[in-house]
């Protein structure tokens, strides 16, 4: 989002919308067959329900094993992750199952679920920052010269799930340092920037940028220093001009699944566009906010009321701000617990201040806070992370300040970057590794994206 030379707005990345709730690790997932949630719990729980789905008619009763991790980052404790899986695995698998503790090798697991049955065999990987498990389903044998005979069997039933890591699993996992350490920057050959997203919509497990300024919408992608577009939209050919477009336009967009919704104060309606950028829903004169829901425009400001749009029924708490808003952004984070929790942050439209509010009932305010906004876990602790701009009209004096709003009701701050061509949107990228989510950061000019 944006307002004018005062810099633009991100609107928050969002987590894939629930499709149905699945508890924490703590208690078995729902039942095999039930659709599993994304995002919206503990990873190793929405692994388990997924796996426990495919593997439905896994014959009972049955033993799980989980074979060593194979990870590409540094562990402090792999054999807790192991651990963890199998008792979760076995819990959502239900009856007839048990669950051997501590990894072991197939040829160990089978030995172990000779007199069990059949053998579930976990294989867990940690890659790029995601945890993928394979499972396969061995028929039970008979004795140890069967197992000799056949050392290496084909599995009978097979399932496959992952998750990026969350605040649980990072437990097992050294912490991650909140710095920015390297800052890649790429030539804009778009308009000035409005408004900026940064999602995988369209399922290919990279993510895509989305930039939009006055004129056009741009799906890309920052490939070696060089921002190489997949689509683009203009806004002549999406909608028609508003009666009464704002001079310092207010701007928006959030990633919704497989789509992405895009709000301008310039333009009649908002819209919602698939991966190519083609439309697939309109609404009335509007702005998104992140992770759920819009907001309305009303003369030169945004209603602080969040309401649902686009026919998206997740919107349970919507919250409310006094002040008039001409700066929004939000994300839902999953805590350590494996509770999603819904932040959201309005600036007001008057004052350098902006509000602070999750979903839990807490609020604070926050001083010193440019119109460029964006909220998310950059770390994985379960705490959302406030970026903002800084509340300036000169570009040369420009700040990115990251601040975590921590469990007890404080806020510290953790970096600042200095941006001296200004900002004018940020978006915070899924993770890319087990090390903090990239920012990416929309100038004039450039895309910034800092790791």
């Amino acid at each position: 989002m944006s307002r004018g030379r005062s810099g633009p707005v991100f609107w928050g990345l969002v987590a894939a919308v629930c499709l149905s709730a699945a508890v924490g690790a703590a208690d078995p997932p729902k039942l095999p067959g039930a659709r599993c949630s994304k995002g919206q719990s503990n990873a190793s729980s929405e692994i388990a329900c997924e796996l426990a789905a495919e593997l439905a008619e896994l014959p009972r009763p049955a033993l799980v094993v989980a074979g060593k991790l194979d990870s590409d980052t540094k562990t402090r404790d792999a054999a807790g992750i192991v651990r963890l899986l199998g008792r979760v695995v076995a819990g959502a698998l239900g009856e007839g199952i048990r669950v051997s503790d501590g990894p072991a090798g197939l040829a160990q697991a089978r030995s172990r679920a000779a007199r069990t049955g059949a053998l579930v065999y976990l294989r867990p990987a940690l890659r790029r920052g995601q945890l993928e498990v394979t499972a396969d389903v061995y028929p039970a044998v008979g004795g140890f010269w069967a197992r000799v005979r056949d050392p290496e069997p084909s599995p009978m039933m097979h399932a496959f799930s992952s998750r990026g890591l969350d605040p649980e699993l990072r437990t097992f996992l050294p912490p991650v340092p909140l710095v920015a350490q390297h800052v890649e920057r790429a030539a804009l050959t778009t308009g000035e920037p409005v408004a900026l997203a940064c999602a995988d919509v369209d399922g290919d497990n990279a993510s895509e940028l989305l930039v939009v300024d006055r004129r056009r919408i741009t799906s890309a992608r920052v490939r070696k220093r060089r921002v190489v577009a997949l689509a683009t939209a203009q806004w002549a050919d999406l909608g028609s001009v508003a009666p009464s477009p704002l001079r310092q336009p207010i701007a928006g967009v959030m990633a919704v699944s497989d789509r992405w919704v895009v709000g301008l104060t310039d333009r009649a309606e908002s819209i919602q566009l698939d991966a190519a950028l083609q439309v697939t829903g309109r609404e009335p004169r509007a702005i998104p906010w992140a992770p759920a829901g819009c907001v309305d425009v009303q003369a030169w400001y945004l209603h602080g009321q969040v309401r649902p749009c686009f026919g998206d029924g997740t919107l349970t708490k919507p919250g409310v701000f006094d002040d008039h808003l001409d700066a929004v952004a939000g994300a839902r984070i999953v805590t350590r617990r494996g509770r999603p929790r819904v932040t959201r942050v309005g600036r007001t439209s008057d004052r350098d201040t902006a509000m602070l509010v999750d979903d839990d009932g807490r609020k604070t305010t926050l001083g010193g806070v440019g119109a460029g906004l964006a909220v998310g876990d950059l770390d994985g602790d379960g705490q959302p992370e406030i970026l903002s701009s800084a509340p300036t009209l000169d570009p040369t004096a420009d700040v990115l300040h990251v601040r975590t709003w921590l469990e007890d009701g404080s806020v510290v701050d953790r970096y600042t970057l200095p941006v001296p061509d200004g900002i004018r949107a940020l978006a915070i990228c899924p993770a890319e590794s087990a090390g903090i989510r990239p920012v990416v950061v929309a100038t004039a000019t450039e895309l910034w994206v800092v790791r």
